[in-house]
C-alpha cells in the first residue's frame, strides 16, 4: 500500500537523524511503527463475515415426508361439529389411508396365513373404527383384518362391529324374528368401509345417525334402531355397606362364582386384562359397576329406581376361568351364583324382574 510505504520511509529518516548507528535501531523502530499503524488501518477496515462451515450431509434435516399425508388423514378422518358418526366407503378411500396403514399400524395383528402374496398389505386391514373426542382429536383407532369365507378374504359383518360402534354386547342386541330371512342380511359382510365415531356419544344420537350413514353411504339392506323390549333383568337396590373378603382391603370387591378361581394375591393396581388373563379390574361408582357387571354376566343388571348413588367410588376385580365350552362359560357367569357373593361384599340387593330395556334392534330395511 502507498500509505504504508510513506510511513516506513518517514520512520527511517527520523531514525538516521537521531542515532549515529542507524542499522539496528532502524529495524526496530520501523517494525514498531509499521506494526502499530498497520494495525490501526486494519482496525478501520470493515470486518468480512466469517464463512460458515459446510454442514455434513448426515446432519442435513430431511423434509418430513409424512407431513402431507398425515395432515390429509387427520382432516378426513375426523368429525365436524355436531357430527357423531361418519362412514368412508371403500371406493372413496383417500391415498393417505395407505400411508397411514404403512406408518402406524402393527402388522403383528394382521395374519396373512392364507393371504395371496399379491395383495398389498394395506389391503389386509379391511377397515378402521376411528374414535374422535369432543374436540375432534383422534383418541383411538381399531383396525380389523376381516376373515375368510371359503377361499375368499372378506370383511367383518356388521354384527361383529357392534361392540366397536356404540359398545353393544350380545345381550344388548336383538335380531328380527324372521331369522331365515334376516340371517343373510345381518351376517353379510359390509364392503369394508371405515367408520369415524364420536367418543362417548349417547346411543340415542349415535344409532339414528349410524343408520342414516349405512343407508346413504353403503346402501345397506338392513337397518338399526334402538328399541325398548321386555326382558328378564336383575334389579339392584339397597345401601352400600362394604364388607370385603379377608384377603382384600377396604372398598375392594371380588366378583366370582367359585372361590377356587379367585387370585387372592393380585391387587387392583396390577389387575389388567393384558397382564392377567381371567382377571379384570376397574374403579368407579355404582353406575359403572353395574354396567361392567352386566357385561361380565352377559345379562342386564340395572338400578331399581332413580339414579344410582355417585359416591363412594370403589374398586372391583372380576375373576373368570378360561372357559372351554359354552356350558362352562354359562356356569362360571351364572348370575344366580355371582350376585349373592357380590351382595355379601357390597350390601346391595339383587332381584329378578321383567322390565323394558333398550336394545340395538337389527331388521330388514323396509
Amino acid at each position: 500500500r502507498a500509505a504504508d510505504g510513506a510511513i516506513h520511509q518517514l520512520a527511517l529518516e527520523v531514525s538516521n537523524d537521531m542515532n549515529p548507528y542507524p542499522k539496528l535501531p532502524v529495524l526496530i523502530a520501523g517494525a514498531v511503527l509499521t506494526t502499530a499503524i498497520g494495525g490501526l488501518l486494519l482496525a478501520m477496515t470493515p470486518d468480512k463475515p466469517a464463512a460458515k462451515p459446510a454442514t455434513p450431509a448426515t446432519q442435513r434435516k430431511e423434509p418430513d415426508k409424512t407431513a402431507d399425508w398425515k395432515e390429509e388423514f387427520d382432516k378426513i378422518y375426523t368429525l365436524k361439529e355436531g357430527e357423531v358418526v361418519k362412514i368412508i366407503p371403500r371406493a372413496d378411500r383417500p391415498a393417505c389411508r395407505r400411508e397411514f396403514v404403512r406408518a402406524r399400524l402393527s402388522w403383528d395383528k394382521v395374519k396373512p396365513d392364507r393371504m395371496d402374496a399379491a395383495v398389498d398389505r394395506d389391503e389386509r386391514v379391511k377397515f378402521f373404527v376411528v374414535e374422535v373426542d369432543a374436540r375432534g382429536k383422534q383418541v383411538h383407532v381399531w383396525d380389523e383384518s376381516g376373515y375368510y369365507e371359503g377361499d375368499e378374504y372378506v370383511g367383518a359383518s356388521f354384527r361383529g362391529l357392534t361392540r366397536r360402534l356404540g359398545g353393544f354386547n350380545e345381550y344388548e342386541i336383538e335380531v328380527e324374528k324372521q331369522i331365515d330371512r334376516i340371517r343373510s342380511i345381518e351376517l353379510a359382510p359390509l364392503d369394508n368401509p371405515d367408520f369415524i365415531i364420536r367418543k362417548d356419544a349417547p346411543r340415542e344420537k349415535l344409532i339414528p345417525a349410524l343408520d342414516k350413514e349405512l343407508k346413504e353411504k353403503l346402501n345397506a339392506k338392513f337397518q338399526v334402531e334402538l328399541k325398548d323390549v321386555e326382558r328378564e333383568v336383575w334389579v339392584a337396590g339397597g345401601k352400600l355397606d362394604f364388607k370385603p373378603r379377608e384377603w382384600r382391603q377396604a372398598g375392594q370387591v371380588d366378583v366370582y362364582s367359585d372361590e377356587a378361581v379367585v387370585d387372592k394375591e393380585v391387587t387392583y393396581a396390577s389387575a389388567r386384562p393384558s397382564h392377567l388373563p381371567g382377571v379384570y379390574s376397574d374403579r368407579g361408582g355404582v353406575r359403572l359397576f353395574l354396567k361392567q357387571l352386566s357385561d361380565c354376566l352377559e345379562t342386564f343388571v340395572v338400578w331399581g329406581d332413580g339414579d344410582p348413588p355417585v359416591k363412594p367410588v370403589f374398586e372391583w376385580l372380576a375373576h373368570w376361568q378360561e372357559d372351554k365350552t359354552p356350558r362352562e362359560r354359562k356356569a362360571h357367569r351364572d348370575p344366580e351364583k355371582v350376585l349373592p357373593i357380590v351382595a355379601e361384599q357390597t350390601g346391595l340387593t339383587f332381584a329378578k324382574e321383567k322390565r323394558k330395556v333398550s336394545v340395538l334392534f337389527i331388521s330388514e330395511r323396509k
